[in-house]
């Protein structure tokens, strides 16, 4: 078990830096509505990088195809792309070049049916597709012909490893990628104060057999920094918490082979300039493939920011309807927002084990960077345009959602920028 503590254009004149302090060997993007200046160019740890701008390969435009809201963006090694429509329980099937080959999937519980899809993605040419509601996989071909179902098992341990994992729900856990041998790395929830995790984490990533049967706990997220968190009395049930806005919160994503999984931590340490954190990669092996302390500039928030957050808070649903007390949790909130912005926002695997890491959005989009499968060392950097959110990363191109001003929602495909191999 390894215990853990997703062709370019001009440069835009924007540098983004990460100072490297340590090395060990063996996630959609913020709102840009509130968007920060852009900062001034910096130097890290003699690591900076000049972002670039992502020059579209393809757009489906979402007005013509009459999409509803797009949950992802997922290519298969072919090029087929299927583009994930929740609301309307299906899954749009595009080619090369944008044209339509198929939509599959309606409401139902009968064979191409679903209640609630949950997460899809691609063995080879197959496309899978989960159902959270149906506990169920269904497999399609390329041309949207369904090929078969078949129910997900609950994870469970081995009598010899019992002491090792709690009992997991059926409601709690599903496939969060599947592989090609008939393995699945299943999402699951942990207990509260189980052993076999560190205090504070709540779910991990369990590789398991076909039956279900539990072969070794890959990995887990980081636990949560306590101030990103404000604990409050609810009116009806159990204690609950509302989440303080610009906390840097741990990441996890899994790449589209689900061979890697990449992990960050919250803000480690802080200091004047610097705010530093970690980044690991592990493979469903077993193996650490890299884990690396990084830094990042600290950038101010101003004040109109943190005055639209708290409008945000302010009016949340779960304080309005759930604390019996919103305007003390509104200020406990308030007391703590921090000052300056997160360090990652997002985060996104590629299937060779590359990391794209998020950033805040600045005035023209939302920066990436991109560090290599050897060492974590940050090799690339790109812009996300404004108003678009990155889903996958698969064969060096990114895929993600434009969103309009009027809120319809289009399916892009950028190239990811050229990087020095490791």
């Amino acid at each position: 078990m390894i215990a853990i503590a997703g062709e370019l254009g001009k440069p835009v004149g924007l540098i983004v830096a990460l100072g490297i302090l340590a090395c060990g060997a063996p996630t959609g993007g913020p709102d840009q509505s509130k968007d920060p200046v852009a900062p001034s160019p910096v130097e890290l740890g003699g690591v900076h990088l000049v972002v670039d701008t992502l020059i579209p390969v393809l757009r489906i435009d979402g007005t013509s195809a009459r999409f509803s809201e797009v949950g992802g963006v997922f290519a298969s090694l072919s090029g087929v792309i299927a583009i994930l429509q929740r609301q309307d329980n299906a899954v749009r099937l595009f080619g090369i070049g944008g044209k339509e080959i198929a939509t599959f999937g309606r409401a139902g519980e009968g064979p191409g049916e679903f209640r609630f899809i949950s997460r899809l993605g691609w063995i080879a040419d197959t496309l899978w597709i989960t159902d959270m509601g149906l506990r169920r996989v269904t497999l399609i071909s390329p041309s949207g012909a369904f090929l078969r179902a078949f129910r997900y098992p609950t994870p469970h341990a081995e009598p010899e490893d019992s002491a090792s994992f709690p009992v997991y729900g059926a409601s709690t856990s599903f496939p969060w990628a599947i592989l090609s041998d008939s393995q699945f790395v299943t999402f699951a929830n942990e207990r509260p104060g189980s052993p076999a995790v560190p205090e504070g984490v709540t779910a991990s990533a369990l590789l398991t057999g076909a039956s279900g049967a539990i072969q070794r706990r890959i990995a887990y997220p980081q636990p949560d920094d306590a101030e990103g968190y404000v604990e409050f009395e609810a009116k009806n049930g159990p204690a609950a918490r509302h989440s303080v806005p610009l906390v840097q919160k741990p990441q996890w994503g899994i790449s589209p082979n689900g061979r890697y999984i990449a992990v960050t931590s919250a803000l480690l340490t802080r200091s004047k300039d610097l705010r530093y954190f970690t980044v690991q990669v592990l493979s469903t092996s077993g193996d650490t493939v890299f884990s690396r302390d990084l830094s990042v500039a600290a950038v101010n928030v101003p004040p109109e920011v943190r005055a639209s957050e708290m409008g945000e808070v302010s009016h949340s649903q779960m304080i309005r309807l759930s604390a019996k007390d919103p305007s003390s949790v509104s200020v406990a909130i308030s007391n703590r927002i921090p000052n300056t912005f997160p360090g990652v926002t997002g985060l996104l695997v590629a299937e060779d084990g590359r990391v794209l890491l998020g950033q805040y959005s600045v005035a023209n989009g939302q920066p990436w960077v991109v560090l290599d499968r050897c060492q974590g060392t940050p090799i690339a950097s790109f812009i996300a345009p404004r108003g678009t959110f990155l889903t996958s990363v698969n064969q060096g191109l990114v895929y993600g959602v434009e969103r309009d001003s009027v809120g319809v929602e289009s399916a892009v495909v950028f190239r990811m920028p050229p990087a020095p191999k490791c």
